[in-house]
């Protein structure tokens, strides 16, 4: 294939040869220089065009587009990235004038047909979250881990049994309402579905098999709360101006809040920074990203502090919750709520909540 001189392409070779390994060779350089186009043109070309037309949204959303189209092919996921790394890095209309390109740049008028194979609705999002990733990097996630707070394994392996017990004895169990209608079952077939009937409301595992009657929750995350305070004394449903954490949210890690057995497990819950739970609430493909990268780091501490491959799993009717592959080895030192039990241990008289400890969580 005949290569390019597309927009920028000697500066983005620069800019590869000091974000790239030391002393890159051509030929690995080159293989960043990918000659995929959209609409008959580079992608490339039309990326730094929209840009330096100031047409930010649809410079993204062509991104977007490009990465929809080679998401399967792990080697150029990794080019995609860097060029994305460029773009962010740099100022696109002032390199584009300072190396006297100007008339590369493709002439709005052309570039008619792919805003037109966009809808609104496709078009990228522009996403407050951007500035704090791009100026931390990966180092975020380990910010967003140590600065959130977990339950002690205790306390995680006590309501575990107790979901369980609930289960064998065909008892009701809380979960947050299914926003899904009965033909969208097949959406999210991991989570399984909620029916009501007259009398019951009922959930179904992912194989459609009866685990138990269940009880809608309140607010969202009412029972949540209940249970929190039930277990430690911090009572989250307070008013702002007196709850005992600010600007911090109920995270269930794994999701599936849906699913009695998964809502109120402490093990899948996390008491998160406002800003830690917009990444984590981001639906990535992409498990190279950071959003995915700091969800599954959640998860791996998550089951390496409570001992989640030591718990019973077989009267749970599911197996042990998985953990995505890529996740962000560190030792981490996690804050970990205490139970009030401990306080009672330790003859805290008067002492209402209980203790907030920090824990090393080592992951390889």
């Amino acid at each position: 294939m005949v290569e390019t001189n597309f927009l920028l392409r000697k500066t983005y070779e620069e800019w590869l040869k000091d974000h790239l390994k030391k002393n890159p060779s051509q030929k690995s350089i080159k293989c960043y220089l990918m000659q995929d186009t959209y609409e008959g043109f580079l992608y490339f070309d039309i990326i730094a065009s929209f840009l330096y037309h100031y047409e930010r949204t649809y410079a993204y959303s062509v991104l977007n587009k490009w990465f929809e189209s080679i998401k399967n092919d792990k080697n150029k996921k990794t080019y995609w990235r860097k060029y994305k790394q460029f773009i962010q890095d740099i100022d696109i209309r002032n390199e584009i004038i300072n190396c006297n390109e100007t008339h590369k740049v493709i002439d709005p008028k052309d570039l008619k047909s792919v805003r037109a194979s966009f809808n609104k609705t496709d078009l990228a999002q522009i996403d407050g979250m951007d500035s704090l990733i791009n100026c931390i990097g990966d180092g975020i996630i380990k910010l967003a881990i140590e600065s959130s707070y977990f339950f002690d394994k205790k306390i995680a392996s006590k309501r575990h049994n107790e979901i369980i017990e609930i289960i064998k004895k065909n008892k009701t169990l809380p979960a947050r309402k299914s926003q899904k209608d009965s033909e969208s079952k097949e959406d999210n077939k991991e989570e399984g579905y909620q029916e009501e009937n007259v009398d019951e409301n009922v959930y179904y595992n992912k194989d459609g098999i009866r685990i138990c009657n269940i009880i809608i929750d309140g607010n969202g995350n009412a029972k949540v709360c209940q249970m929190i305070n039930e277990y430690t004394g911090y009572n989250l449903a307070y008013k702002l101006e007196n709850k005992p954490f600010v600007n911090f949210i109920i995270s269930h890690i794994w999701g599936r809040a849906i699913d009695p057995r998964y809502f109120t497990n402490f093990w899948n819950i996390v008491l998160v920074p406002a800003w830690v739970n917009h990444l984590l609430d981001k639906d990535v493909d992409d498990e190279d990203s950071l959003a995915s990268k700091l969800k599954a780091t959640f998860m791996k501490i998550c089951r390496n502090y409570y001992g989640m491959s030591k718990y019973s799993w077989k009267y749970f009717k599911d197996s042990k919750p998985s953990c995505k592959k890529k996740y962000m080895s560190d030792t981490y030192k996690i804050q970990i709520i205490k139970s009030m039990d401990e306080n009672i241990k330790d003859n805290l008289i008067g002492a209402e909540v209980g203790k907030i400890a920090v824990e090393n969580v080592t992951i390889k």
